[in-house]
């Protein structure tokens, strides 16, 4: 693998490190220079312009989220920046940026690990959160920053998550039916996901491995 050396021309403004992660300086308007060479040849040069623009909206994208308890809730934030003339451009990436998680008892977040990358537009980043038992709670994300001319910018969103229980089956306690020709049995299940305030009704689907044996009413 080839190695490179990134450099930037105005560090007062910004920074990068030798993996490329550009950082900011300033919470101002701005455009920094940022260039990478290879190591073994130093001429072999690129460049970057990069404009640092401050954000102007914050969104949780989809007001309705939901994952099996116990395991992790990646809850998918976008994030709008404004140039000039309060033109929007949406953030490509914002994992690296530190934002507040206000949530309902129950509910966990751990900021001392990272988020995780953006997963789909339009989202920037997702914010991981957990819980060991079944419950619908409230997460609220915000951002604070104080730009250099000493305005304060306050952007937050909230969304409803939900944890529900495993689904399993709860009749025959076995998960095994024997039938004869002919005969039908219910089968009774329990947990999964259930359909949410503003979500449509969710739909069921049971798979045969062997299809023209046997049918759902």
């Amino acid at each position: 693998m080839p190695s490179f050396l990134w450099h930037s021309k105005t560090p007062r403004l910004a920074i990068v490190d030798q993996d490329g992660l550009v950082s900011t300086r300033s919470s101002d308007v701005h455009v920094s220079n940022i260039s990478v060479a290879l190591d073994k040849d130093p001429l072999n040069v690129a460049q970057a312009q990069i404009q640092f623009l401050p954000p102007c909206k914050l969104e949780i994208v989809g007001k309705t989220i939901q994952a099996e308890m116990g395991s992790t809730l990646y809850v998918p934030i976008s994030l709008k920046l404004c140039g000039k003339k309060m033109v929007e451009f949406l953030a490509a990436d914002c994992q690296h940026v530190h934002f507040g998680v206000d949530t309902d008892s129950g509910l966990h977040y751990d900021d001392t690990k990272p988020n995780r990358g953006p997963q789909e537009k339009p989202s920037c980043a997702s914010i991981p959160l957990k819980s060991d038992v079944p419950l619908l709670a409230k997460v609220t994300v915000s951002l604070d920053m104080q730009l250099d001319d000493g305005n304060l910018i306050h952007l937050e969103d909230t969304a409803t998550v939900s944890f529900y229980k495993p689904l399993r089956v709860v009749y025959p306690e076995s998960a095994q039916t024997v039938l004869a020709p002919g005969s039908s049995r219910n089968i009774v299940f329990e947990g999964g996901p259930r359909a949410m305030t503003g979500q449509s009704q969710l739909s069921r689907k049971l798979l045969f491995t062997n299809t023209g044996l046997a049918q759902v009413n």
